[in-house]
């Protein structure tokens, strides 16, 4: 077997727990090969895999399945020199794949949870983040506004979590924008943090910023954060959902409008996904303060929303 090259920790984390797609993606990457160079050492090795097969592995659309395609991922071990047997023991069962845990890792939860995940899955990917979340969030607590246009225009959240590694130095935090043609948001740190890396996906309206904390911590240590994040949409605003990939013990949003501009109905909804059709739909009370709130303890791993009428 060849020896284990040094590989980037999340490449090296990928490896040992996966998925598939994570790892041959990472793989690809540590190589500093563009996927035509993977496909044409392939070629050169007699084993014939087309470039768009090779892309929906990377993506994880699908699977490797047949005696072709797992001399193929043996070809891949080779070309991007891993050891033998570093992602064909990734290709398991179906029945056994079943039984993983659902957000094991960034990318399945990604996967499961937004209605177009490749470009996330990009964005974490160039942040070094796709793996399993590497915190327990306690409660979180948002604030969004809408103005007196009705168009959405700024954030606060704050979250307290507990490490469950250690040597952890950031989170990842993604936001989609329906607007795709307002400009990028704003992230500011307020406390616990400072931000660091922030990359966006224009085409899609998604955007990834890396925010680091004020200490290294380890397994057990808890911190809050809190942070802003300025949007200037264009359009009117007619719902604000947060996806979970993993539980949280207390979720709170709070919609913020703006006095001059009130809607005429408002709910509050969960959904399995973004897809999926909403579940336990019901009225909220917009108040006094013309904010509406949601409170949801041991909120599970999902899509949790608030969406309005304006006439």
């Amino acid at each position: 077997m060849r020896p284990l090259p040094a590989l980037h920790r999340d490449l090296a984390r990928a490896l040992r727990t996966g998925p598939f797609s994570a790892a041959l993606h990472l793989a690809i990457e540590a190589r500093g090969l563009r996927l035509d160079e993977v496909h044409d050492r392939l070629g050169a090795e007699g084993v014939m895999v087309s470039l768009a097969t090779l892309s929906y592995w990377r993506r994880g659309h699908r699977r490797p399945e047949g005696a072709d395609s797992v001399r193929a991922v043996s070809a891949l071990e080779h070309i991007l020199e891993l050891p033998e047997g570093a992602l064909s023991s990734q290709l398991v069962s179906p029945q056994r794949a079943r039984r993983r845990t659902p957000f094991e890792t960034a990318e399945t939860g990604i996967s499961n949870l937004w209605a177009r995940p490749e470009s996330i899955i990009g964005l974490l990917s160039d942040l070094d983040s796709l793996r399993r979340s590497r915190i327990e969030t306690m409660s979180l607590h948002e604030i969004y506004f809408v103005g007196a246009d009705r168009q959405e225009s700024a954030m606060t959240v704050r979250q307290v979590f507990r490490v469950k590694e250690d040597n952890v130095t950031s989170s990842t935090v993604i936001y989609c924008q329906d607007d795709v043609s307002a400009p990028p948001p704003v992230f500011t740190a307020i406390r616990g943090c400072r931000t660091g890396r922030v990359r966006n996906d224009r085409a899609t309206g998604a955007a990834a910023v890396e925010f680091i904390f004020d200490r290294v911590m380890n397994v057990g240590d808890m911190a809050a954060v809190e942070y802003h994040i300025s949007l200037a949409s264009t359009v009117p605003a007619v719902d604000y959902h947060r996806n979970m990939p993993t539980d949280v013990s207390l979720y709170v949003l709070e919609v913020q409008f703006s006095s001059r501009a009130l809607p005429a109905r408002c709910f509050r909804y969960e959904k399995r996904s973004e897809s999926a059709p909403q579940q336990g739909k019901r009225e909220l009370w917009i108040g006094s303060t013309a904010s509406a709130t949601t409170i949801v303890t041991d909120a599970r791993a999902g899509v949790v929303g608030v969406c309005w009428e304006w006439e």
